[in-house]
């Protein structure tokens, strides 16, 4: 799969299809080839296919500060590409921010070791006040009004 999509890199324009990428994209969801599957979404075009594979890459990521990087960038290309009045693009704006939201937390509160953007996830869903009360000690209240 990877040399039909050098191929056709090389001999189209538009580089390698939708389709190509998808497949290459299924056969490497498993394992420690996370990163190139988020790059190789990077280079889909189709609204849902992006959106197919933005919430694919949301439910296998890692809980690392690369992985929550590379999930803001597959939204950011997500959003690009979608109808603004449509359904993705809404489900993705209201993601993309709380990704954006996670990164600051993690950036002003190193109680995340690790960079664990999932643990911040789990904290605004489950106890929020806890969260906004840490961030308050830590001064960010420009981060606690966009988040509350």
């Amino acid at each position: 799969l990877h040399d039909a999509m050098l191929l056709s890199d090389r001999c189209f324009q538009e580089g390698s299809s939708d389709s190509l990428l998808t497949e290459i994209i299924n056969s490497q969801a498993e394992g420690d080839r996370w990163p190139d599957v988020a790059l190789l979404a990077l280079r889909l075009n189709g609204e849902e296919e992006l959106w197919s594979h933005f919430l694919k890459l949301w439910d296998n990521s890692k809980n690392t500060m690369l992985s929550l990087q590379a999930l803001i960038d597959v939204a950011s290309k997500c959003k690009s590409t979608a109808d603004s009045d449509g359904k993705i693009y809404k489900s993705l704006s209201e993601r993309h921010r709380k990704l954006e939201l996670y990164k600051q937390v993690i950036l002003i509160d190193n109680t995340y070791e690790g960079e664990r953007w999932k643990d911040i996830d789990q904290a605004c869903t489950s106890s929020p006040k806890l969260l906004l009360k840490r961030l308050s000690l830590l001064g960010a209240h420009q981060l606690i009004s966009e988040i509350a």
